[in-house]
């Protein structure tokens, strides 16, 4: 058997187990593994480059999740700044005259028994914080009533208006109360 066997695939020479050249000597007695024949074969005369890998420095993913936060300590600012403002449209809306009106005109509508004097409005629900004061008063005998209202935010006037509204079912009072029913 040869001292020295082919391995698969590389086509490179290298001794068998348990043989030993004698360069293989002279190299380790001098200490410079590179000048060594079986070495050069194998590995080239020249020598490699260390392995790098592809990878992030610590200090890169520092910096990295450092953006981010910053970003998203942004965005979260933004966001609560804007609740905030919507919040305070929500509760200090001006208030509109036709909504009132229509509020007060539906709540009339829908009554079987309508008399001459103040009527009831809540407004709480659509206009936090205001109060609302309307009072019908009948103008002719046929149900022509006009409805006078104001509306109040924490004790400071803030509308103050009328309509005509016709209520046939107005109960017999005001200026039609000493006139003859049909």
């Amino acid at each position: 058997m040869s001292s020295v066997s082919k391995s698969k695939g590389a086509g490179v020479r290298r001794p068998e187990r348990g043989s030993v050249s004698r360069s293989a000597f002279a190299v380790r007695e001098r200490g410079n593994i590179s000048g060594h024949p079986d070495f050069q074969s194998c590995c080239g005369s020249q020598s490699r480059a260390p392995l790098t890998r592809g990878g992030f420095t610590l200090l890169e993913v520092m910096i990295a999740v450092g953006i981010l936060f910053i970003c998203l300590f942004g965005v979260l600012a933004l966001l609560s700044n804007s609740l905030v403002a919507a919040r305070h449209l929500q509760q200090h809306r001006t208030i509109d005259t036709g909504t009132v009106a229509g509020l007060i005109y539906v709540q009339l509508t829908n009554t079987n028994n309508v008399t001459e004097g103040p009527v009831d409005v809540d407004l709480e629900e659509m206009y936090p914080g205001c109060k609302c004061d309307a009072e019908v008063n009948q103008l002719a005998t046929n149900g022509l009533c006009q409805v006078d209202f104001l509306v109040q935010r924490n004790q400071h006037l803030e509308v103050k208006s009328s309509f005509l509204m016709y209520l046939p079912a107005m109960k017999v009072g005001g200026i039609s109360k000493n006139l003859r029913q049909h």
